[in-house]
């Protein structure tokens, strides 16, 4: 069964009904368009993804080869206060301020902490991605 693609909004809220309700399962990797992300963004990841990513940031960041897609693990999802505390001791805004203390651009904050709190475990941005209605995009897209 071809699961990712649909028509229609409508077609899409019932593959996330089923997926959801029916087998208890659903995604937790998501390829979304790398114009989410500023220029800057873009490039503060690229260069996360060529070495390790430091100690507090909650996700690892990697290159997809033959490709110039971006992925990113995500750790100790969701990202809410009570799971946070829990995991890590911390509440959501100060790993927004550690995230912004390290330099991290803020739209690449913001995605981050929109996919984490969705409980998404992998993303990959990737320019021939389709754009996700709702979220800011950059660029000429």
């Amino acid at each position: 069964m071809h699961v990712g693609d649909t028509y229609s909004a409508e077609a899409a809220r019932e593959v996330v009904r089923r997926l959801s309700f029916e087998t208890g399962f659903y995604s937790r990797c998501w390829e979304i368009s790398s114009t989410h992300l500023t220029p800057e963004a873009g490039r503060f990841l690229a260069e996360l993804a060529d070495i390790a990513t430091p100690s507090g940031f909650l996700f690892v960041a990697f290159r997809i080869p033959y490709s110039p897609a971006i992925g990113v693990k995500l750790i100790a999802t969701p990202w809410t206060d009570a799971n946070l505390q829990h995991v890590e001791g911390i509440s959501t805004n100060q790993l927004r301020q550690e995230h912004r203390a390290k330099g991290m651009p803020e739209s690449l904050v913001e995605v981050l902490h929109l996919a984490a709190l969705a409980d998404v475990r992998m993303l990959v941005f990737d320019a021939d991605a389709r754009i996700l209605q709702g979220l800011t995009v950059f660029g000429d897209e």
